[in-house]
């Protein structure tokens, strides 16, 4: 019993790390933000996989009780650097096609803030109840029909710079 309760977690444990990050041709450095599967008739073995080349862990380091400035309605606490969106082979877990998600800062260079943990409430949506204030994990490819073709499979990306108007990327 207790040789096959391990094996069993071992199995979960390696079932659970190939769906995060054992794509095939990804770069060194890339970190997978999130997968989902795409449910069509026609291809039932597609992913759309959220990555980013690098990125740079930000906390915003405030409590339950401190209030949220604008453009953290958006990213909350978040990672910053180079963001991609690959289709994939789920069976090979191989790159089938990858786009890039403009984005720049200040300097120009290939970087987009996206969050590792948010407050319920605002742009992206939080499926774990928590206590008011509280930041968690994100979903941000929540997949809809944004166009009107009858299929969910496009996500949106918001960006809060300030209080006054939201930069949005519709991906799909």
């Amino acid at each position: 019993m207790k040789g096959s309760l391990i094996s069993c977690l071992l199995v979960c444990l390696a079932s659970q790390a190939f769906g995060q990050s054992n794509i095939h041709s990804l770069p060194a450095g890339a970190i997978v933000v999130e997968t989902r599967k795409l449910v069509s008739a026609k291809h039932s073995d597609r992913e759309l996989i959220l990555w980013m080349l690098n990125p740079i862990k930000n906390p915003n380091g405030y409590g339950p009780g401190d209030t949220y400035s604008c453009p953290d309605y958006s990213r909350g606490s978040y990672y910053s650097g180079p963001a991609r969106v690959s289709l994939i082979d789920a069976a090979t877990r191989s790159i089938i096609n990858t786009i890039k998600i403009a984005g720049a800062d200040e300097e120009g260079t290939d970087n987009i803030e996206l969050p590792y943990a948010i407050r319920r409430g605002y742009y992206y949506r939080v499926e774990i109840l928590t206590k008011k204030g509280v930041e968690a994990k994100p979903t941000i490819m929540w997949l809809r029909d944004y166009n009107g073709d009858g299929r969910p499979f496009e996500f949106a990306l918001f960006e809060a710079e300030a209080c006054m108007g939201l930069q949005t990327t519709l991906i799909g």
